[in-house]
This record gives C-alpha cells, sequence and structure tokens, in this order.
C-alpha cells in the first residue's frame, strides 16, 4: 500500500510545436502558459466529476482543497507545463459502506450498482484515522486459522488475524480514467487548444 507522500502525476503536454519556446514571441509564449493553467483547471474539475461518477466517493472527497485530487504544478514562464496529483494512498473500504459500529456492513464501491453485504466484515473504530477513513471507522475481518485473503484484496494485517480492507486509492481511478486514448482526455487536449487559439484569435486580431 502506498504512503500518502507518493505521487502519480498527471501532465498536461500539448502545443509541440512550442517546444522550443526561448525563441518564440513572448505573446505566443504569455498564451500557452495561460492555456495550460486554464486547461489544468479544466481536468482536474472534470476528473473530479467523470470518477465521482464511476466510484463512490463521498461528493465532497475530490474537492479542489481536499488534497486527494489537486493542481500540484503550474506552467510558468521557464516551464509550459503542469501537473495533477492523485494521492496514492488506498481508501478505506468503510468509506463506501454503510452501518454502524460491530454491524455486517453493505458495501458498494461503483456509483449507481447498489451495495454487497460482507456478513463477516464489521465496522470497528480505529484509534486514530486519517482522512482516507470515516470518521475514526475502518472496516475489519477475522481470518480463521489457515485462511488467507483474496489477492484482488488491499487489507493491512491490524493484529493476529485480522485485517482491514480497502478500496481503490484515488490514483487507480485516475490511472484508469487517464489510460489510453479516453474521451477525458480527449476533452483535456481540446480545452487546451481551444484556448490557446482563443487567446491567440482575440489578441492578435
Amino acid at each position: 500500500m502506498a504512503s500518502a507522500t507518493d505521487q502519480y502525476a498527471f501532465f498536461v503536454e500539448g502545443l509541440a510545436s512550442l517546444s522550443k519556446f526561448d525563441d518564440l514571441d513572448s505573446n505566443i509564449k504569455k498564451y500557452a502558459l495561460a492555456a495550460i493553467n486554464d486547461s489544468l483547471d479544466f481536468a482536474r474539475a472534470e476528473g473530479a466529476r467523470v470518477m465521482l461518477t464511476e466510484v463512490a466517493f463521498p461528493d465532497d472527497y475530490l474537492s479542489a482543497k481536499g488534497g486527494r485530487f489537486s493542481v500540484s504544478r503550474r506552467a510558468t514562464q521557464g516551464s509550459l507545463e503542469g501537473a495533477i496529483t492523485a494521492r496514492q494512498r488506498a481508501t478505506s473500504l468503510a468509506r463506501f459502506s454503510s452501518g454502524s459500529v460491530g454491524e455486517s456492513p453493505i458495501v458498494g464501491v461503483r456509483r449507481g450498482k447498489g451495495g454487497v453485504k460482507l456478513p463477516r466484515a464489521f465496522l470497528m473504530k480505529l484509534k486514530s484515522g486519517n482522512s482516507d477513513t470515516r470518521n475514526n471507522l475502518g472496516l475489519a475481518v477475522r481470518l480463521k486459522k489457515g485462511e488467507a485473503l483474496k489477492k484482488s484484496h488491499a487489507a493491512a494485517e491490524i493484529g493476529k488475524g485480522l485485517f482491514l480492507l480497502y478500496g481503490p486509492s484515488v490514483d487507480q481511478v485516475f490511472r484508469n480514467l487517464v489510460n489510453g486514448e479516453t474521451a477525458y482526455v480527449r476533452r483535456v487536449e481540446d480545452r487546451l487548444e481551444g484556448e490557446f487559439m482563443r487567446l491567440l484569435e482575440t489578441f492578435n486580431v
């Protein structure tokens, strides 16, 4: 399980003809700078929107101020490049569950797909939580001697045979979103190109 300090950056790269920008007209660089930073904000907001339609993160989980999915670097005069960072720390499965301490929870990770009851799992109060737990609650399961968790389960052992279960990290969901030529990636690229051309045409008429 990755720590909260590990980061995966999504770089907004475009306008390939501007790669050697030292010799460009200062206005062209200014338009590219503004277009990239505008596209970063668009990419963050649009990425959060799409992820929330697919995964049942709490509504405010991917807010711009939350730090889990944010613009981590903006373009500058010296570097026409920016980055979006998605948190790699696994999300407690309690975030996707309903119920109270000691109860067998109903868990639903996919948005709109309903939930599944985990009869052997239970919600437990943690000594200390973090921003990825649900009110210091964790979703745990105790295995019998000789049992093992499925390889697909992300878990951390906190006692003999006692495991906390985790769902996907924001990073995992975001990687799936940007993998390949997705509609999301195309929208970001169109935004970058469109904003650059708008600025170019507006101030060079």
